[in-house]
């Protein structure tokens, strides 16, 4: 049962998301729901900065390229998210966003994928938005 302040589970979609990842993808990229991700990395010997709500992980000669993202969003978590997004002209995605958290979560992941994909960093956050509405699918 859903606690009042949580907008979404990802489990609950992750045959969607799956589906965008075989799609978008030039490479194996292993999608991993988790409570903290911040913890996450430490498990996986990987560094994050701070404890985001979804983190992208790069492939190694040892590992796939990941994509790990909260389990639970809260709805002050995706607002965060939301309210940035809003501030850089997306304001039309945000309205159906807040009334549809897949195409947030799809959104989201498409996002972590864009830093795989382009290598990008942190710096690069705005182009991976416009790299994931791109190809965020149509109405579902």
């Amino acid at each position: 049962m859903y606690q009042s302040s949580t907008y979404c589970r990802l489990e609950e979609f992750r045959d969607i998301l799956e589906s965008i990842l075989r799609r978008h993808s030039s490479q194996p990229v292993v999608l991993v729901t988790v409570p903290d991700v911040a913890r996450w990395a430490v498990e996986v010997n990987m560094g994050v900065y701070g404890n985001p709500i979804a983190t992208a992980i790069l492939a190694t000669d040892e590992m796939p390229a990941h994509i790990a993202v909260r389990s639970e969003i809260s709805k002050d978590e995706a607002e965060s998210v939301l309210g940035l997004l809003e501030w850089c002209g997306y304001s039309e995605e945000v309205r159906l966003f807040r009334s549809n958290p897949v195409r947030f979560a799809m959104h989201l992941v498409l996002h972590e994928l864009a830093h795989i994909e382009n290598e990008w960093g942190q710096a690069r956050e705005h182009d991976c938005d416009k790299w994931a509405f791109e190809r965020l699918p149509g109405a579902i």
